[in-house]
């Protein structure tokens, strides 16, 4: 049988057409209209949906250099103390270890992969300058302005991490436009896709142009010759990244319901089944973590008794042509990350960060392209409900 990706781009003729349209034009480098038209239509549905008038963005090659550029331009001195979740996607850190920023860990709340308020509170010392939240799998954070409005009080600086979460709401406004600074991902499985990409958001527009100007070399002509006034980065998105976002952001609102549509599919599945603990927000127990939440379920998430059951599970599904994944580890698993934790962030790690290594020892991600076909989800639940049988 065909193999079922774990989440892959939904692209069409339009998408084509829509690339190769810019190449025919010839302008495909990060100065072409077509990146800041980009910019403006990606903003318009950010205010759409509830979003700040006052936003501004600059896209780039990647959520990471978002994120990257956006430190390097804050320019906080090495050895500055960052309050982090214990868990995510590591791109949600490198950029911080690259500043050699330090990294004080918060276990994260078991139902919202997410961090409270009082956790974060509990964590923040004299040292503590910046608060990353990290929203997951189209999940969020529910106490998000609390949040921002507490690092505002504290004199923090709040950044979003919405790389996974693009469409998810709290509150009725969109994440990544509710911190200081906020990033998105168009990576190639993201429900919106650039082939490659990413975009920094924010109402700091100082920030915003000096990060558009040093991202292109920070080059200067104002003088009628070629210099530079800063040290430069290569991280601008290209005009045909561009071309293809413009596209995709046309069929946003059909692949976000998609994407719910796959997900109260598997909802309905797998609900009653004792072994079986699926994260969705008409689930009982998520429906009251997930208060003022609208998710955009990115990935879904299954949670199964053990790691040992996760394992076997995991394993029979791959061996049937089904790609599935694991919820990621602890940042505390990974030997490099040591040197750039606070040593607190180092004892008893399995106690100190419990939620986060319950969470990735019992979870996995299923397939959920915004194209996945009714055979093909019925495959993957009955592949589950046997897999769990047999655990």
């Amino acid at each position: 049988m065909k193999p079922i990706p774990l989440c892959e781009a939904d692209l069409n003729e339009d998408d084509v057409q829509a690339v190769a349209s810019t190449l025919r034009d010839g302008w495909i480098s990060s100065a072409a209209p077509v990146v800041e038209a980009f910019e403006a239509a990606f903003l318009a549905q950010l205010h759409a949906w509830g979003a700040s008038p006052d936003l501004g963005c600059v896209a780039t090659q990647s959520g990471t250099s978002a994120l990257w550029m956006c430190l390097h331009l804050l320019d906080l001195p090495a050895g500055t103390e960052v309050l982090c979740p214990a868990t995510s996607f590591v791109a949600s850190i490198h950029p911080f270890l690259y500043q050699k920023h330090r990294l004080r860990l918060v276990d994260v709340h078991p139902l919202t992969f997410a961090p409270t308020l009082e956790s974060y509170q509990s964590a923040k010392t004299s040292e503590t300058k910046v608060v990353l939240v990290t929203h997951l799998y189209g999940l969020a954070m529910p106490e998000l302005l609390k949040l921002r409005q507490w690092c505002d009080a504290e004199g923090l600086i709040l950044i979003e991490d919405a790389a996974e979460s693009l469409g998810t709401l709290v509150d009725g406004k969109p994440v990544g436009t509710i911190g200081h600074y906020g990033f998105y991902s168009f990576n190639v499985n993201k429900t919106l896709t650039t082939a490659s990409g990413g975009i920094l958001v924010s109402e700091d527009h100082t920030l915003l142009a000096k990060l558009k100007h040093q991202s292109t070399q920070a080059k200067c002509y104002s003088t009628g010759e070629l210099f530079h006034d800063a040290i430069g980065f290569n991280l601008r998105m290209n005009a045909l990244h561009a071309s293809l976002g413009i596209s995709q952001l046309k069929r946003l609102p059909a692949f976000l319901d998609a994407k719910c549509r796959i997900a109260e599919g598997y909802f309905q599945a797998f609900k009653g089944q004792a072994s079986l603990d699926f994260v969705h927000h008409h689930n009982p127990p998520y429906a009251r973590a997930f208060t003022g939440i609208t998710p955009s379920y990115w990935l879904n998430l299954l949670y199964v008794d053990d790691h040992a059951k996760r394992k076997a599970l995991q394993g029979a599904l791959q061996a049937q042509g089904v790609q599935v994944r694991p919820v990621f580890m602890p940042f505390t698993a990974f030997d490099y990350v040591h040197p750039f934790l606070v040593e607190a962030s180092l004892q008893e790690v399995r106690s100190q960060f419990k939620n986060a290594y319950a969470l990735w020892e019992r979870g996995i991600n299923l397939p959920s392209s915004p194209h996945l076909s009714e055979g093909d989800q019925a495959r993957v639940i009955e592949l589950v409900l046997e897999g769990s049988k047999h655990d």
